[in-house]
C-alpha cells in the first residue's frame, strides 16, 4: 500500500475553499460534520465561477497541480486561488512529486482523524512524461503568491501548508 495522509480537522477553519481535483474531495464526511466550517466547491474546468475576491480563510488542493498540463496554468491557477483567499488566508496542498520524464501509479489512504472511519482510498496514477509536479518545482511556484509555513514529503507524495502573502 503506498501513503497513508492523515488529515485533522483543527486543519482548517472559517470559509473553506475546496479545489480538489475530480472525485479527490474526501474531505467532504469531515467538513459535513463540522458547524462552524462554511465550505464551497469550486470545479475550474467548468468555466469561472463568481466567487468573489478574499472571501476564504482556508484553501484547499487536493492532487490538483499533478493534473494541470504546463508550468503557465498551474501559475495561473495558484495566483487565482490568491484572489479568493483573506489576508494571511491559507492554503493546504496535497499533490503527487513526479518530475520530468517519471510516472507515479500508487494507492493512497487519506484517514480523517474523527470518528476513527475507515481511511479512504484514491488511485493516483500520472503518466504524462512531459509533465513536471515535482515538489521543488511547486514550492517555487507557491513562493510567488504564499509564503511556505511546512512542507513535507512522503513516498511520492507532498504536503504544502502556504499563507497568502501581503500586498
Amino acid at each position: 500500500m503506498g501513503t497513508i495522509i492523515n488529515i485533522s480537522e483543527d486543519m482548517f477553519n472559517g470559509d473553506v475553499l475546496d479545489l480538489s481535483y475530480g472525485d479527490f474531495s474526501v474531505l467532504y464526511p469531515m467538513f459535513k460534520r463540522q458547524e462552524e466550517l462554511q465550505v464551497d466547491y469550486y470545479e475550474r474546468a467548468g468555466g469561472k465561477k463568481n466567487i468573489g475576491s478574499e472571501n476564504f480563510d482556508t484553501g484547499i488542493l487536493m492532487f490538483t497541480l499533478q493534473s494541470i498540463n504546463s508550468r503557465m496554468g498551474k501559475r495561473a491557477l495558484l495566483k487565482e486561488i490568491s484572489s479568493y483567499l483573506k489576508k494571511n488566508g491559507y492554503l493546504h496542498i496535497w499533490d503527487i512529486d513526479k518530475g520530468y520524464g517519471k510516472i507515479f501509479k500508487d494507492d493512497i489512504i487519506i484517514n480523517l482523524d474523527s470518528n476513527n472511519e475507515k481511511g479512504r482510498i484514491i488511485s493516483i496514477k500520472n503518466f504524462r512524461i512531459a509533465n513536471d509536479n515535482s515538489m521543488d518545482s511547486m514550492l517555487k511556484l507557491v513562493q510567488e503568491h504564499f509564503t511556505i509555513v511546512t512542507f513535507q514529503e512522503d513516498r511520492g507524495v507532498y504536503y504544502i501548508k502556504c499563507r497568502k502573502k501581503g500586498r
